[in-house]
């Protein structure tokens, strides 16, 4: 298994503050390779020709036990540094860890959505199967309740010739006619 290596920024250089003072009339400023040029600000304000350098001068702003603080500051960030790395990797471990756990919550869920589904299917097809079996005992029903309605008509309409015949077959007395 292959970790990704990790893309670090090229290193740019620190600005550091400067030490201020009021009386000074000195400024120093880095250049674009990180050297320091020391100007005179009043030289700067109004050059005079023997008060401006044809070059500028390259000066260190901090004297050996500033320089050797510094080195072990730049120790410190070198340490920070690996810690930086360390940091990245654990950041990125904890990143697959977070979506290794999301990962398998996810599985799980739809594992539980898919047993879900089947057993909804399972009780459909039982109802199914059910209503199937229900289903010629409902045809048988139906068929009894409409054989019992056309014999009721049956009934009905031979009750009905019953009478017509018996109509026919004895008149009908007047009430006057004692007998």
């Amino acid at each position: 298994m292959s970790t990704p290596s990790v893309i670090i920024p090229s290193r740019v250089p620190e600005v550091t503050p400067l030490p201020y003072n009021r009386d000074s009339t000195r400024a120093f400023q880095a250049d674009k390779h990180g050297c320091f040029l020391r100007h005179n600000i009043l030289a700067l304000n109004n050059p005079s020709p023997e008060e401006t350098p044809s070059e500028p001068s390259y000066h260190l702003p901090y004297t050996m036990q500033e320089r050797a603080a510094e080195d072990t500051g730049s120790r410190v960030k070198s340490r920070s540094r690996s810690f930086d790395e360390i940091s990245a990797g654990r950041i990125l471990a904890e990143k697959r860890k977070k979506n290794a756990t999301a990962s398998a919550k996810f599985r799980d869920r739809r594992k539980q959505k898919e047993k879900e589904i089947l057993e909804r299917c399972s009780l459909l097809e039982k109802k199914v199967h059910q209503l199937e079996l229900e289903n010629p005992f409902s045809k048988q029903i139906n068929q009894l309740e409409f054989d019992l309605n056309q014999a009721k008509l049956e009934k009905f309409s031979a009750i009905e010739k019953l009478n017509l015949l018996e109509d026919e077959v004895i008149p009908d007395i007047p009430p006057d006619h004692p007998e």
